[in-house]
Order: C-alpha cells, then sequence, then structure tokens
C-alpha cells in the first residue's frame, strides 16, 4: 500500500503539467472578453405636422399643449410631447437632423433647460426641453415661426 501511494505522489507533478498544458490549450478558465454589443441605432424620426421638422421616434404628442396655424403657403405654431429619452440624445437628433433638412442652428442654450434655436429662408424654429415634473419624463416644444418681421407686424425700434 506504501508502494502504491509513493506510485501516485510520484505521477501527480506529471498530472498537474499535464492539466496545465490542456488548461492553456482550451483557453483555461478565464472569463473570456466579450466586446459589448453594438449600441441601440440612434433614433429614427418622422414628420409630423411640420415638412421640415422631424420628430424622434418615442415621443408623445400632448395634443391639449399643442396647436398649429395654417394659412396658405404658411404653418405655424407649437407642438408639445413627452418623452423619456434623456435630453442629450434629443439635441444631437435635432441637431443632426435639422441641418439635414437645411435648418441653420443660431443659438444653443443649456442649462437645467436646453434651448436650440435654427433658422431657415422664411422662417425659424424655437426648441425647448426640459424635465416635466414627472420621473424621468422630458418636455419637448418645437415651436416654428415665419422669419419676416413683416408677416407679423412691424419690427420693432430699438432706441438708444
Amino acid at each position: 500500500m506504501i508502494q502504491h501511494f509513493q506510485n501516485l505522489w510520484s505521477m501527480l507533478p506529471v498530472l498537474a503539467v499535464v492539466m496545465i498544458i490542456g488548461g492553456c490549450q482550451t483557453g483555461g478558465p478565464w472569463i473570456r472578453y466579450q466586446p459589448e454589443p453594438p449600441t441601440a441605432a440612434p433614433p429614427t424620426g418622422a414628420y409630423m405636422d411640420y415638412n421640415d421638422v422631424q420628430i424622434p421616434t418615442g415621443l408623445k404628442l400632448d395634443r391639449a399643449e399643442s396647436y398649429i396655424y395654417q394659412t396658405g403657403a404658411i404653418k405655424v405654431g407649437v407642438l408639445s410631447l413627452t418623452t423619456s429619452r434623456p435630453i442629450p440624445e434629443l439635441v444631437v437628433f435635432f441637431q443632426e437632423n435639422m441641418a439635414r433638412d437645411n435648418w441653420r442652428q443660431v443659438s444653443v442654450f443649456t442649462f437645467r433647460k436646453t434651448v436650440l434655436l435654427f433658422e431657415k429662408q422664411g422662417k425659424n424654429c424655437l426648441m425647448l426641453m426640459q424635465p416635466s415634473g414627472e420621473f424621468n419624463q422630458f418636455r419637448v416644444e418645437i415651436w416654428v415661426s415665419p422669419a419676416d418681421l413683416r408677416a407679423g407686424g412691424r419690427s420693432p425700434q430699438l432706441r438708444r
């Protein structure tokens, strides 16, 4: 019996080497690095009441707070929407898609609220994004107006 244990002890280093080499060839017990799955595609959008202002999918129209006025070729008003999409994602979406629709970004204001101002020949678009007061919900208002001040009255005169 003692000889049996001596043979076992002499074979133990050989078994350890075989297991180490075998483990290295199969990748061992390590957890392999799994790259993160590709992030979701940026939100796509659709045109609602304005044919040149794309709205990201997933925004819900608040009909009670929205109104559109159209006469002839002029269409103005405000769309009021709610969403759970984060404001920075919305800003990127609007900046990219407004440029595709030939709008020029004039300015950006941001802190608690975010305001984007765009212009295009004959009209302006102001976008206001802010928390709605409900958990993880944001309010988006999209205002479109004529850029020609004569369409709404006389331009204001500044006095010095």
